[in-house]
């Protein structure tokens, strides 16, 4: 088909019927005969989804201006102040109970059962005044118990202090030492262990019988003739007393003649000796002979038992009366009296208790005050259990009982004032720190993984109840003023801005105040040192970005001080009255500018 063909075709396919041809016309004139023959073209994909992504792009960063813009606005809201002068002062915070300075509590030792009750609770009572009366005769057997107890206790006192007293064996009379048990130094000896048996043997004692038929002619202090046929000895003895007994001896009725023989060395124990007395020169011999026994003889025995620490015993050894053989440890005999004394102590103030609670039937007051608490009753049977049934507190005297944590207690000393409120904070009485503990104690209820929380007691006295309305068990809050220092410089403590190189405070311009020197607060470069030549001086704040400065103001480095809840005391860099940027905001940065 030519290409003449091929156009005649294409306008006999499009050329409309007379009739649409008609309407097309009136609707639409056609500028060619080609108008109606051409094709829109289609938007390629790739450039509709750019087209999105950068509408996307533009609301998000218009939406992202607006709110950057209207947060920074509202973080940086500027807010001036000035440098005065003033106190510095804290407040230490807390809550604590009213209690009496001056309460009594009565049952807690007394015996017997309740028969009258004569208070309630929130009386008013005066000294003197009854409270309740109690019988005590069902208890009289557990006293009788108590003083058999405190008889056997004050036994074994006496027992423990005599055993004490016996630590050191002596000789009890003037006389040699036979018999002698070997002891050492550091040997343990028990008690009624045997030392030794002690003799006086300067004098020998004989018994020579005598025929009734010389009673009238033997008399005390005459001579006795002495024969001791194994010592090949005679002495003379002295007629040291008479007994008139009556012994049968060979058909014969006799008396006895006591004799003392002196001892010259040579005689002993248990030697046969015979004697007789010569009288108006006639010899009167005796019925039979006797044996020598010594002038004293006396086992000696350990009274107390023990370690000996010293000894002095030797066979046939000469002692003085009185002089110490051996000598054992008093440390647990001691211990032994002192436990004794304890237990009669105890024994003893048990029996005067119960004698009292006999004696007191009838319980009073010993104070003024208000009966605070009441928890007996007609047929109750007390038993001094240690629990009080009865208490009065002195309300004309109050204090409050607190715990003062041990971050505050540096804060607190004695004589600050205090205010103590109650009531739900709408009443409120002065007082005065009067006493704090020393000491701090620990609670452990602050949780497993908490630690414990350490507190120091403290007690504050109350100036005065207006309306009487404090009672003891009241709980309150308090406040406590704590001045740190008098007429210093200050500024709000959210104005000082800490940075890398320093403190700074933001100074307004134009205020006559121009004249101090600009902190340099950019950032140094890395690796360089703000000390070196050239640097900026080490008072001057660094590593602030200067767009963090406010505007209208500029940065001076300043030496801040003390502090406490909403100032900081300024040392140097600033005078009174300058007016300062006091707005606390936080940057992307990291840095915080303004305040703790």
């Amino acid at each position: 088909m030519s290409e003449n063909t091929a156009l005649k075709t294409a306008e006999v396919q499009t050329a409309p019927s007379p009739s649409s041809a008609a309407e097309t016309s009136a609707a639409q004139p056609v500028r060619n005969k080609y108008a109606t023959s051409k094709k829109h073209r289609k938007m390629p994909r790739w450039l509709k989804i750019a087209i999105a992504v950068l509408l996307i792009g533009a609301l998000c960063a218009t939406v992202y201006y607006f709110v950057n813009k209207f947060s920074s606005n509202a973080n940086s809201t500027i807010e001036e102040g000035m440098v005065s002068r003033g106190t510095l002062a804290s407040q230490v915070t807390g809550w604590g109970n009213v209690v009496a300075k001056q309460t009594a509590e009565y049952g807690a030792k007394s015996r017997g059962t309740v028969t009258e009750v004569a208070v309630q609770a929130g009386d008013i009572v005066k000294a003197g005044d009854l409270l309740f009366v109690i019988d005590p005769t069902e208890y009289k057997q557990e006293l009788e118990d108590a003083e058999k107890a405190m008889r056997a206790a004050a036994d074994a006192v006496t027992k423990a202090s005599k055993a004490l007293s016996n630590t050191s064996l002596t000789a009890p009379f003037a006389g040699k030492l036979i018999e002698c048990e070997e002891v050492l130094v550091g040997q343990d000896v028990s008690a009624g262990q045997k030392i030794g048996t002690l003799i006086d043997d300067s004098v020998m004692k004989l018994e020579l019988y005598f025929s009734y038929a010389y009673e009238n002619s033997i008399y005390a202090g005459q001579s006795v003739t002495v024969s001791v046929p194994d010592s090949m000895v005679q002495v003379t003895g002295t007629v040291a007393s008479v007994d008139k007994i009556k012994k049968p001896i060979d058909g014969a009725v006799c008396f006895r003649v006591n004799v003392n023989v002196p001892n010259g060395g040579t005689l002993t124990a248990d030697q046969a000796a015979a004697g007789y007395i010569t009288a108006n020169g006639t010899e009167m011999m005796p019925a039979s002979g006797g044996k020598l026994e010594y002038n004293r003889k006396q086992d000696l025995t350990m009274a107390v038992g023990g370690t000996l620490q010293y000894t002095d015993i030797m066979e046939y050894g000469e002692y003085r009366a009185g002089q110490t053989l051996c000598t054992v440890d008093a440390g647990s005999l001691q211990s032994e009296l002192e436990a004794a004394q304890k237990t009669y102590d105890e024994a003893a103030q048990k029996v005067s208790e119960l004698q009292a609670d006999m004696v007191n039937t009838e319980i009073r007051s010993e104070i003024s005050g208000v009966v605070s608490n009441l928890v007996v009753s007609v047929g109750d049977k007390l038993q001094a259990s240690g629990t009080p049934v009865v208490t009065v507190s002195d309300t004309s005297s109050l204090l409050v009982e607190a715990n003062i944590d041990e971050l505050d207690i540096s804060s607190v000393q004695l004589g600050m004032p205090v205010m103590i409120s109650y009531n739900d904070g709408n009443s409120s009485v002065m007082g005065e720190v009067s006493y704090v503990s020393f000491e701090a104690k620990t609670d452990q209820s602050s949780g497993w993984n908490q630690g414990a929380v350490a507190y120091f007691p403290a007690r504050f006295s109350i100036s005065g109840d207006a309306d009487n309305s404090l009672l003891p068990g009241i709980g309150v809050n308090y406040t406590i003023t704590s001045v740190i220092k008098e007429d210093c410089l200050v500024v709000p403590s959210k104005a000082v801005i800490f940075t890398e190189a320093g403190t700074v405070v933001y100074v307004k311009k134009g205020q006559g105040f121009d004249e101090y020197p600009v902190a340099d607060i950019s950032a140094p470069a890395e690796g360089e040192d703000a000390s070196a030549e050239g640097a900026p001086d080490a008072g001057a704040a660094q590593g602030s970005p200067q767009s963090q400065i406010p505007e209208g103001f500029y940065p001076v480095a300043v030496e801040i001080g003390l502090s406490d809840a909403n100032n900081t005391e300024i040392v140097s860099g600033l005078e009174e009255g300058t007016p300062i940027y006091v707005t606390t905001y936080t940057n992307n940065d990291g840095y915080y500018y303004g305040g703790y």
